[in-house]
Formats: C-alpha cells, sequence, structure tokens
C-alpha cells in the first residue's frame, strides 16, 4: 500500500488493541518501503523504542506513547 500511494505513511504499533505486535526488526525491515516514514509506538516499552531510535535510519520518525504512560 505504501508504494501505491503519494502520501507518506505512519505505522502504528498498538498490541494492547489489536493483539499483533510488530516487532523492532519487522518495523527495521519497513523503514525500506518507500513511503513508510515513522512509526507511533503504543507499547509503552520506553527502551524498545529507544532501542528503534538508535537503530532506524533517519530521517525516520518514533513517536511513543500509551494511553497509561501519560503525565497526570
Amino acid at each position: 500500500m505504501a508504494e501505491s500511494v503519494d502520501l507518506p505513511i505512519i505505522l502504528y504499533n498498538v498490541p494492547g488493541r489489536t493483539v499483533a505486535d510488530l516487532s523492532t526488526e519487522t518495523t527495521l525491515r519497513l523503514t525500506q518501503v518507500p513511503g513508510i516514514v515513522g512509526i507511533k509506538d503504543a507499547t509503552g516499552d520506553l527502551a524498545r523504542a529507544s532501542d528503534l531510535l538508535k537503530r532506524a535510519p533517519k530521517p525516520f520518525a518514533v513517536y511513543s506513547g500509551n494511553d497509561d504512560t501519560r503525565s497526570p
């Protein structure tokens, strides 16, 4: 789909709602697909997001957060 449209695509990893989890390795492979420009990771695992930030090519965007990680 990303290669078929002229719009930037942001992946959304929310395993708590979809019962499917995009692993870091899968996400890194998807960074090579033209048109995929970032990910919103809602796993709540900040170490995972940090690892992805270190390993993903620039300028791939990594947004991290989940409903239970917001500040009061």
